[in-house]
């Protein structure tokens, strides 16, 4: 558990977190007397927030949002056409291989030995995804909400391909003097799917502007961030980890998430740019 009491301090503070300390911080967050007017609980119309107070947002990282549930529906069915595609190596039949198949070969069946699919092909990596939640203020939840939702749409058709997923959120930002970084872990691999939790981290787009908001005020030294919480930024390349399925953040984009059906082919294609093997 972070000691909020010492950390943050500093203009260029990082902190990566658990799902459980991040509600740790939310729930009774220490705040910082630097940002008198705090972002995270006020209410700024319908195409910003989804919750009219912060006591609800608090209420929904707790104990799950069940409206994201409705919305990830939609662009699951979206992403379900495409679940075949997902690669599922298996073993083929051929008149040579590492074992027979005793029905095939007494039946007189020429192509009756069992052929393993190459190792390579049969050891599925984890699939790990780190999620670019910032965005801009005049970015609408409708937006958020898609792209999260396409997130999950392609990790539950992965999973139920036998994959591994591990996703991993960021929110990172900065003026003109100072930048922070939070990474939260909302799912590790081979953990069960808490489709509540990954509803309102990847979709509520109060996750960001109530929960990630809320862990900026509590920096005792980035005053500059109190009448404004700065600009989203991007990880440079040598930020972005090996290996990992890096998802941009939302500046003023009116296009790539405009629709269910346009985020799951945006997620599509970032995943199959970092992993090749997926094809999906």
């Amino acid at each position: 558990m972070t000691d909020w009491t010492v950390w943050p301090n500093g203009n260029n503070p990082r902190g990566r977190f658990t799902w459980g300390e991040l509600e740790s911080i939310v729930v009774n967050p220490p705040r910082s007397a630097k940002f008198p007017k705090r972002a995270s609980e006020g209410y700024h119309g319908i195409n910003y927030n989804v919750f009219r107070d912060y006591p609800k947002a608090v209420e929904a990282l707790t104990h799950g949002w069940k409206a994201g549930r409705d919305i990830v529906g939609a662009a699951l069915s979206k992403a379900t056409a495409s679940v075949g595609t997902v690669f599922r190596p298996a073993d083929t039949y051929d008149v040579g291989g590492e074992r027979p198949n005793v029905p095939l070969a007494c039946a007189g069946e020429p192509r009756s030995m069992v052929r393993r699919a190459p190792m390579n092909r049969r050891v599925r990596p984890v699939v790990r995804i780190l999620n670019n939640v910032s965005a801009s203020a005049g970015v609408n939840q409708t937006h958020m909400a898609n792209r999260g939702a396409a997130i999950v749409a392609w990790c539950t058709a992965l999973e139920a391909a036998g994959y591994s997923t591990e996703i991993t959120t960021i929110d990172t930002g900065k003026n003109r003097f100072e930048r922070f970084q939070w990474y939260v872990e909302i799912k590790t691999a081979g953990e069960r799917f808490d489709l509540d939790r990954l509803s309102f981290a990847l979709i509520c787009p109060d996750y960001l502007r109530r929960a990630m908001f809320a862990v900026l005020e509590c920096c005792h030294d980035m005053a500059a961030f109190a009448d404004g919480y700065g600009l989203p930024q991007d990880l440079t390349p040598d930020e972005i980890p090996a290996g990992v399925c890096y998802v941009r953040s939302i500046r003023m984009d009116l296009t790539s998430y405009a629709t269910p059906e346009i985020a799951v082919a945006k997620v599509r294609d970032i995943l199959n740019e970092t992993y090749e093997n997926l094809k999906l």
